[in-house]
């Protein structure tokens, strides 16, 4: 039963994680990033410019790590939410999934569930 409810659980969890904007916040700190870097590589801007630049990308970076850590954060929420109630459905769930065996499994799963979802939305278009 455990093995199972593994598998919905990382379903479940993966499907949550694909529809979060992760990407857009993980795009929004590299892209800070790299305007910082041109900033601060280019001769043509005063240094008191670069200054006022830096602080304004690393405010954006801020921000945007800020909300992937909140992402993260109702991601992990959800995660122990779902695990406390399959551990009602099943005693000593909770126990299996925190196990080497019960890690390994759900990185198995959510790995293959992953991409037999992107086959098969690849597959329709």
């Amino acid at each position: 039963m455990n093995w199972l409810l593994s598998a919905v659980l990382c379903a479940l969890l993966v499907e949550i994680a694909v529809r979060l904007p992760f990407s857009a916040n993980i795009a929004g700190v590299n892209r800070s990033g790299r305007r910082a870097l041109r900033a601060v590589r280019s001769n043509s801007v005063s240094d008191h410019w670069k200054e006022k630049a830096m602080l304004a990308y690393a405010g954006m970076m801020f921000s945007c790590s800020l909300k992937l850590a909140g992402w993260l954060l109702f991601l992990g929420a959800g995660a122990v939410l779902l695990i406390i109630t399959f551990d009602q459905i099943s005693r000593g769930f909770s126990s299996f999934i925190v196990s080497w065996q019960g890690i390994g499994l759900s990185i198995v799963f959510a790995s293959l569930y992953l991409a037999v979802r992107k086959l098969l939305i690849h597959a329709r278009l």
